[in-house]
């Protein structure tokens, strides 16, 4: 009589399922660790990222407040005494050291508010004061003129814009009227081409700081039209002005400032990483942020330096996955010789 072979095959099989159990078991229970791990991996990540990202805009807003210190400090120099001199505004450029102690500054200088009808008499008291070949630039009869009257240092292309009439830019116009207005200092947009001014300040942006005449500052806005006296004025370069913003280290993101919101075009990105990107890489995140900056609004675009998987805690969940799976099929081909063996 031939015995049934269905209970032996059975029994040949239970091994395979006892190890298929204890595989599922213990993925189960790695998933469950690796899951609420990854997610909160992507939390702690992004909260560090955007952590940076707000230090970041702090430390441009607050360079940006620094240097206009400086033009608060030159506007008080004409406050003491009006008559300043080209000699005066040369000693307090070299005792504020201002191109070892503010980085971006391509000049410093002070500009003069002239109506059109004084525009004879101002050229003549210029050129007296140690400036004979002194002229506002570009020629031309116009209502008012802000011709730039001193700028330190003087030398290279800074000298080569001494009296050009900053009103002629539209940009440096609309920021001098508002700082006029509203008796604070303004950055203008940037500066794409201003006729007859030197070719590298087309890549930089106008601080103005009005000062006005009288010893008690004007309240009114028509007040303050009428008392103008001039600007003091800072030439600014972002891609001077804003490297090393949180020292030298790396700052573990990339960040690109622009003009505006709907600007394609970056002013200014910082490379400090210096690599290559491989084809396809997406940043783990990416924000942006708003910034105000002297009645400007720059966009500054931030994406992390890591794709997803190299998030560090990304990293330690993969690491524990892959444990898992390992530890998983270790214990499922134990179960299975266990239950052969037997």
């Amino acid at each position: 009589m031939t015995l049934p072979r269905k209970p032996l095959v059975a029994r040949a099989r239970l091994p395979l399922l006892w190890s298929a159990i204890a595989f599922t078991a213990a993925m189960a229970l790695t998933l469950l660790i690796w899951v609420p791990m990854t997610r909160q991996a992507r939390v702690d990540g992004e909260a560090e990222f955007l952590g940076r990202t707000h230090e970041v805009t702090s430390a441009i807003a607050a360079r940006i407040t620094a240097y206009e210190q400086v033009l608060h400090a030159g506007a008080a120099l004409f406050s003491v005494d009006p008559e300043v001199h080209r000699e005066d505004w040369r000693r307090f450029f070299e005792a504020l050291d201002v191109q070892a102690r503010y980085p971006g500054f391509q000049g410093l200088g002070y500009v003069e508010y002239v109506p059109g009808g004084h525009l004879p008499a101002f050229l003549q008291r210029v050129r007296t004061l140690g400036l004979p070949d002194f002229s506002v630039m570009p020629d031309g009869e116009r209502f008012d003129y802000a011709p730039i009257t001193f700028m330190e240092p003087l030398s290279g292309h800074n000298a080569a814009d001494i009296g050009m009439d900053l009103l002629v830019e539209p940009a440096c116009r609309a920021a001098m009227e508002r700082a006029r207005d509203q008796s604070k200092a303004m950055m203008s947009g940037r500066l794409r081409g201003m006729p007859g001014m030197s070719a590298l300040s087309v890549a930089r942006f106008l601080m103005v700081l009005p000062i006005y005449r009288g010893a008690q500052p004007p309240q009114a806005i028509t007040e303050r039209r009428e008392r103008l006296a001039g600007f003091v004025m800072a030439s600014l370069r972002l891609d001077q002005l804003l490297p090393g913003i949180l020292g030298d280290g790396p700052l573990g993101l990339d960040f690109a400032v622009f003009e505006d919101a709907a600007d394609a075009e970056p002013m200014y990105r910082d490379t400090r990483l210096g690599r290559t990107l491989p084809d396809g890489f997406e940043p783990a995140f990416v924000a942006d942020q708003i910034l105000q900056v002297a009645g400007q609004q720059w966009r500054v675009h931030f994406s992390s330096a890591d794709a997803e998987h190299q998030i560090v805690g990304a990293r330690r969940a993969q690491l524990l996955l892959q444990g898992g799976i390992v530890t998983a099929a270790l214990l499922a081909l134990l179960v299975w010789l266990l239950g052969t063996t037997r």
